[in-house]
């Protein structure tokens, strides 16, 4: 069983390595070329999927399987958010004009692609447990942890409380007097970001501790 779950553990690495890079240059590429959305709508949904089919079949791959399980379905929720918002952002009444004032794109899509720039991150953390941790790979590792987990997953919530919540009241208010089904993306994207940036300080604190105090232990549960 134990080199079964090595097995496993490895081919999982391997599987992040290869397709992680591709989701992150989709994600980037999309502030260059707009058209590349459902490219990457679809390559990061199936990831998420199999991914998460992966840890059911083989828990012990990582060692918090319902901690990433977790994330992947909220992180799955709120990519879903963004997909039905791009499908209703022609809406023409005016709180909607108003809620969506990026023309084509609504916000919660922004941030669902800023968010997924997390998995720079991902894939350097798997990248270093398995070829080594010369300078360089740490620079860029906590670099990105602190820049994208961190202060990017920060600054997306309270930017989207701020222009959902505060700026922009009377708009919210709207949609619930409608039933527009803007109400239920907000809402459901909003708490989903609150949980991943739980997550997020979670495994900060969970790294710091490792790093500061326990050196023997393993990075990250759930990582």
């Amino acid at each position: 069983m134990a080199a079964i779950d090595n097995y496993c553990h490895a081919m999982h690495d391997k599987f992040n390595l290869l397709v992680l890079p591709v989701i992150s240059f989709l994600s980037m590429s999309y502030f260059v070329d707009k058209d590349c959305y459902y490219l990457l709508f679809y390559t990061f949904l199936s990831y998420m999927i199999i991914d998460s089919l992966w840890l059911v079949i083989a828990p012990k791959t990582v060692a918090s399987p319902k901690v990433i399980l977790v994330h992947h379905f909220m992180g799955t929720l709120g990519w879903l958010c963004g997909y039905y918002t791009s499908n209703i952002r022609d809406y023409t009444c005016t709180g909607m004009h108003q809620f969506n004032h990026l023309n084509t794109y609504s916000l919660i899509i922004v941030f669902t692609l800023i968010g997924v720039l997390v998995e720079i991150n991902t894939f350097l953390l798997i990248y270093r447990r398995n070829y080594g941790r010369n300078l360089l790979t740490e620079i860029l590792f906590y670099s990105t942890w602190i820049g994208i987990r961190i202060v990017l997953f920060t600054t997306i919530l309270t930017n989207y409380a701020s222009i959902f919540i505060i700026k922009d009241i009377n708009v919210y208010k709207f949609s619930i007097e409608i039933h527009n089904p803007i109400e239920i993306y907000t809402a459901t994207f909003f708490v989903i970001s609150i949980v991943l940036m739980i997550l997020n300080y979670y495994w900060t604190y969970d790294l710091l501790y490792k790093v500061l105090i326990d050196k023997s232990k393993t990075v990250s549960k759930g990582l």
